[in-house]
């Protein structure tokens, strides 16, 4: 990644769009910076292997049958082992398409059919190249480390790209080079963002995605501190403040205002502790009806981002998210009662025509529409949301003595921190019942 922490990026705030593409080279390293670095819409994905920053890059070689025709120019590149090419009429359209074979990784560039060129009315994305030694402002350095982050699915790195474009694009600090950025920059760049009335949890996680940018350069040796380190809000933003933990009289309203065919799918959520990507990604083969338990295995992926929600199937959110977990039996002999003849390569919730339950036409149609409409305002001082479900199975399990380490398991969270973190308020809660476990067990005095 010589390219990545040099200095021959190209300043956002200088010459181009910076919602458009742009090629950077410097000797034989290609990057592409994409729209969606900056949470722009590009007209197709950027492929998994983006960016390209090694190897045999794509040459020109000019053909030439005899002195009385013309010139024609060959691109050509390797995929792997196997050699590529395609022919053009002219040095300009080749160099255009080695840049696009390039920004691909070295692959065939999306859209493009050889010996056709690009499908139908496909418009490539421009890709300008920007060459030299220029000074990189913050707001690109982030943005390409967020979108360079291969342990992310798509859709994250355009959130990422979102959020650097809404609060870091335009500001002071994202027009500082990244190099000159100090704690003092970092400082009054929260303290702008808490004048424009964010919440301390926006503000952490934007911090968060800018402080990881020079974290990386730290661990490369390019940079010698991370500015970013201690600046971020201290107020910290507890789980009750961002999720509504339902108590039973809430529990059975949400499952009453819930059309008919969907309150076995809410039901389940709620017995469940599944998230909503894995609860509409199980298949009917996934339940056990024997041992009464679920197979996770797969979840839904958000490949678009926010704007597009393009949604494909994938492993589920951490490592320890694919496990097995037992349902009551209630909630096992009502999923057994609904799945009798069904085959066991379908999903195991659906629409009533049979089709997948996607998130966003079910969020507005079915719980915001028909479901929070319905609730009592008075019962409900704060309007629910799906992942509240999870929430409250987390509460549910801690009020009934379960451990840290039993829910972070149950839940397939990648780690206890992260199940302390988000629920700790709720094992506090719970300490009064170890102090009354000692009572009886101690000597008299």
């Amino acid at each position: 990644m010589a390219l990545a922490w040099k200095a021959g990026w190209v300043n956002a705030l200088r010459g181009s769009n910076p919602l458009s593409s742009a090629v950077i080279r410097e000797g034989n390293d290609t990057v592409l910076v994409p729209q969606f670095a900056f949470g722009g819409q590009m007209p197709v994905p950027i492929p998994q292997f983006w960016p390209y920053t090694g190897g045999q890059m794509a040459s020109i070689e000019e053909r030439k049958r005899s002195e009385s025709t013309p010139a024609r120019w060959r691109v050509i590149w390797r995929e792997g082992k196997d050699k590529h090419f395609e022919t053009f009429p002219t040095r300009e359209k080749a160099e255009e398409f080695r840049l696009h074979v390039e920004a691909s990784g070295n692959h065939t560039p999306h859209g493009w059919t050889s010996g056709y060129g690009w499908i139908g009315t496909f418009i490539p994305p421009a890709l300008p190249v920007i060459e030299g030694e220029q000074s990189v402002a913050t707001s690109l350095f982030v943005a390409a480390a967020a979108a360079r982050r291969v342990r992310a699915n798509e859709g994250t790195r355009r959130t990422y790209g979102e959020m650097t474009r809404r609060y870091i694009l335009g500001t002071t600090f994202g027009a500082t080079p990244w190099q000159e950025v100090t704690a003092e920059t970092v400082s009054d760049w929260v303290l702008e963002l808490r004048g424009r009335g964010l919440s301390p949890k926006t503000i952490r996680n934007v911090h968060s995605v800018a402080s990881s940018a020079w974290k990386e350069a730290v661990q490369a040796g390019t940079a010698p501190r991370n500015p970013c380190v201690g600046l971020g809000p201290s107020e910290k933003t507890y789980p009750e403040d961002v999720a509504t933990f339902l108590n039973p009289s809430q529990r059975e309203a949400v499952i009453q205002a819930c059309p008919t065919h969907y309150r076995l799918l809410l039901l389940f959520l709620l017995a469940s502790g599944l998230r909503w990507s894995e609860a509409t990604a199980l298949w009917v083969s996934d339940f056990n009806a024997k041992a009464g338990t679920i197979r996770v295995r797969r979840a839904w992926k958000d490949t678009g981002g926010a704007a597009t929600g393009v949604y494909v199937l994938g492993p589920p959110k951490t490592e320890r998210g694919r496990r097995t977990v037992p349902l009551d039996p209630d909630t096992a002999a009502l999923l057994k009662k609904s799945l009798k003849g069904r085959a066991g390569d379908v999903f195991l919730f659906t629409k009533p025509d049979g089709d997948i339950i996607r998130w966003r036409p079910f969020y507005g149609a079915v719980w915001r529409n028909q479901i929070c409409r319905d609730l009592d305002t008075v019962l409900f001082p704060r309007r629910p949301k799906p992942h509240d479900l999870r929430h409250t199975h987390v509460s549910i399990l801690v009020a009934g003595g379960a451990s840290l380490l039993e829910v972070s398991r149950r839940l397939g969270h990648e780690s206890v921190a992260t199940t302390g973190d988000r629920y700790s308020h709720l094992f506090d809660e719970s300490e009064s019942r170890l102090a009354l476990m000692m009572t009886g067990t101690l000597p008299k005095l």
